[in-house]
């Protein structure tokens, strides 16, 4: 999902913004088909296997079904990783933590304790799901509802027909969500890439303690994507009659149609897209900030 600050650097910087953006989008586009057959596992657990969704898919709607509502991450990416890198700066530091170093000042142990370092993850997760929440539900929308083309457009389509507010629909849970996953991602990734820093070049370190933290905190938090999938994903319409789909209903409807393991259909297209997104991403990211580093600093 997103990628640490840089020590020194404004998070705010128009440097670290491009870095920003760039990881979110190199990391988006490349694994978004595994989102898109995460969610339809998510939405029809009776589906065989992923493989099954993805070749049912490309036969119904061939390469481009993949890439249906890919926009809304796409431009969502960029408003949260600015706001997540000032955010994690600030919580950082009033909990007393350092800023997270560069990769070459990297160490382990990590500064601070564990259970601090996850707290100044979560405490970034209000404003982000502020941001990420309607994202989140045009993507769903369309994904799984079809309905008109382009972000703008349906958009406007919710609004006028279900009021604003049906934009943050789901905003509880993806609240949760998004707080498991922000304190683990990062807590892990500082950890995991200050270990194996000390064995290996940046190059290999950073991707592959961003791929392992990306995996480990979705499979925290995928319960709760699961439940949000369904109550984001649902037709519209339900909402506000007795037929509408609840945080608490999915849950209570996917633990006795499935048991636990109900609440981690598609764990393996999550699992892999995580590694791949947070693997590239934190690449990316990396890079980029190399690149506009002046060499000074």
């Amino acid at each position: 999902m997103l990628a640490p600050t840089t020590a020194g650097l404004p998070a705010t910087s128009l440097r670290e913004a491009a870095a920003g953006a760039a990881a979110g989008a190199v990391g988006t586009v490349l694994c978004f088909p595994l989102d898109t057959v995460k969610s339809r596992l998510q939405a029809t657990p009776h589906a065989s296997s992923g493989v099954a969704v993805a070749r049912e898919l490309l036969r119904a709607e061939g390469a481009r079904g993949f890439f249906r509502g890919l926009a809304p991450p796409l431009l969502s990416m960029t408003a949260l990783n600015v706001l997540s890198f000032e955010g994690l700066k600030q919580s950082r530091a009033a909990l007393g933590l350092p800023p997270l170093a560069p990769p070459e000042q990297r160490s382990w142990p990590a500064p601070g304790s564990v259970a601090t370092r996850f707290l100044a993850g979560c405490a970034v997760t209000p404003l982000v799901t502020f941001v990420s929440t309607p994202f989140e539900l045009l993507k769903l929308q369309a994904q799984l509802q079809g309905g008109p083309a382009g972000v703008v457009a349906r958009a406007a389509t919710i609004t006028r027909t279900h009021g604003v507010l049906a934009l943050w629909h789901g905003g509880g849970v993806n609240l949760v969500r998004e707080s498991l996953f922000l304190g683990a991602y990062f807590t892990l990734y500082e950890s995991g890439s200050g270990a194996l820093l000390s064995v290996m070049p940046p190059p290999l370190a950073v991707p592959l303690a961003g791929g392992f933290a990306g995996a480990l905190a979705w499979g925290l938090s995928l319960p709760f994507d699961a439940i949000k999938t369904r109550v984001q994903g649902q037709p519209l319409a339900q909402l506000g009659t007795s037929a509408e789909v609840t945080a608490r209903g999915a849950a209570a409807a996917l633990l006795r149609a499935h048991g636990v393991a109900g609440l981690f259909t598609g764990l393996g297209p999550s699992a892999l897209r995580a590694f791949v997104v947070s693997g590239t991403r934190f690449a990316a990211y990396e890079a980029v900030m190399g690149l506009l580093r002046p060499p000074a600093e």
